[in-house]
């Protein structure tokens, strides 16, 4: 989403639109001057540009809109494109092909006979594609085992995505019945919704992320992937998850101020306007940390050492405890009182289900309609588990792509009144 993140954007560039005169009429604008009403079709020609700049690109896109009204515009873009990428981790090839539908409003006021336009407007997208790695290597800087190059084909086929995109831009009559444009567009998913940009900090530097994003995303969009060191020999460490069981990137968020938390999960902490993050257990930086040190004392420090190693003399001990004690531990624990006041509730159930992904939606809904008061409870702040970014022919549950099967799931599950639902919820029993 290298940079310090930017919003998203598509520029389709020198776009060239010919008016078909034997589609189109021309209506009365007033006294003087007639309005050109009926179908305009043209080609992106930024993809042949691209094709001509990067080799292993290909791409063809058609574009066209049709004039209803006076400022109205239905549009429409159909594309094809194919992208091979081999960098210094991966080795992959992917090709699809897209539709776009939606609507443009002219905001421009033309002079005289000119047909130009500055237009705003909303596009609704789908695509299918086909996702091919040929081979990548795994995040290792350490080398330890010398065999991180993987060398294995594997197919993702018949995957599809949806998407809604919001655009501004304008077309230029060059001379008549051809035009010439350029517009910006971003775009809004199911999850991040990249119309909305926050701004956060990680390590004292400002980074850009879309609403949806958790910081692990957010960072990895920004190509930060040193986000932590290793508790004992001050290893490199990188983000490994996406959820709760991410054992590297652990950070302190607002340090050094009376709302601290320390060792929370990247992977679990959605991005906000104003939310500050820092590495734990590193100095000066999680770049150049002199801990690191202990990685190459490595052979000089097993485990237990210091049981043993700092028994004698024993009049040293306090000297030792010292170091030690600074040693230890990863982030910092709050110093001042918090400042917040915290809304306690109690809820009785008969059913308690932890999890809502397939099997936690369905039991759910079962223990429900039979009569039980149910509590059904996920830490992520949406329902779905990972089925929900699945979009592939191949998972289908009663002859629907899986993950539309479970967003009408979802949403029969919020009418049944038994049923509580609480997301961004962890659960402990005692």
């Amino acid at each position: 989403m290298k940079k310090t993140f930017m919003l998203k954007y598509f520029i389709n560039f020198l776009t060239i639109i010919y008016c078909l005169s034997s589609f189109s009429q021309e209506r009365t604008k007033d006294s003087l001057f007639k309005s050109t009403y009926g179908l305009k079709v043209g080609v992106d020609l930024s993809k042949q540009i691209r094709m001509l700049t990067e080799p292993d690109y290909k791409g063809l896109v058609l574009i066209g809109d049709y004039r209803i009204f006076d400022k109205i515009y239905i549009a429409f873009e159909i594309g094809s494109e194919e992208k091979f990428i081999e960098n210094e981790v991966l080795n992959f090839q992917t090709n699809g092909s897209f539709i776009k539908g939606g609507i443009n409003y002219n905001v421009f006021k033309n002079f005289g006979d000119l047909e130009n336009e500055i237009y705003v407007g909303m596009r609704l997208a789908t695509s299918k594609f086909d996702h091919q790695i040929n081979s990548f290597y795994t995040y290792n800087i350490d080398q330890y085992w010398n065999d991180n190059f993987i060398e294995s084909s594997i197919d993702f086929d018949n995957l599809s995505a949806s998407w809604i995109e919001f655009i501004v831009g304008f077309n230029a009559q060059v001379v008549k019945n051809f035009y010439m444009g350029i517009n910006l567009r971003v775009k809004r998913g199911k999850i991040i919704d990249e119309t909305n940009r926050i701004s956060f900090q990680f390590n004292g530097k400002t980074y850009y992320g879309f609403q949806g994003d958790t910081l692990a995303s957010a960072l990895l969009a920004n190509d930060v992937h040193l986000v932590a060191r290793s508790f004992k020999y001050h290893r490199p460490r990188g983000i490994m998850t996406a959820g709760s069981e991410e054992p590297n990137a652990i950070v302190q968020l607002h340090n050094n101020s009376d709302r601290t938390e320390p060792n929370v999960r990247a992977t679990e902490i959605e991005i906000y306007e104003g939310l500050v993050a820092s590495s734990q257990n590193c100095w000066p930086t999680v770049n150049f940390d002199v801990g690191g040190i202990n990685n190459f004392l490595s052979p000089l420090l097993p485990a237990g050492f210091y049981y043993k190693t700092f028994m004698r003399p024993a009049s040293f001990w306090e000297k030792y405890e010292y170091f030690i004690r600074k040693s230890a531990g990863l982030g910092k624990s709050p110093t001042k009182p918090d400042p917040d006041i915290y809304e306690h509730k109690h809820i009785h159930c008969d059913v308690l289900i932890i999890g809502a992904g397939i099997s936690g939606i369905m039991a759910a809904k079962t223990a429900a309609r039979n009569g039980f008061k149910t509590l059904l409870v996920d830490e992520k702040p949406y329902l779905g588990g990972s089925t929900i970014y699945q979009n592939s022919e191949h998972f289908k549950i009663n002859n629907q792509i899986s993950s539309s099967w479970l967003e009408k799931e979802i949403n029969e599950i919020k009418k049944i009144k038994n049923l509580i639902i609480k997301t961004r919820t962890s659960v402990a029993a005692f």
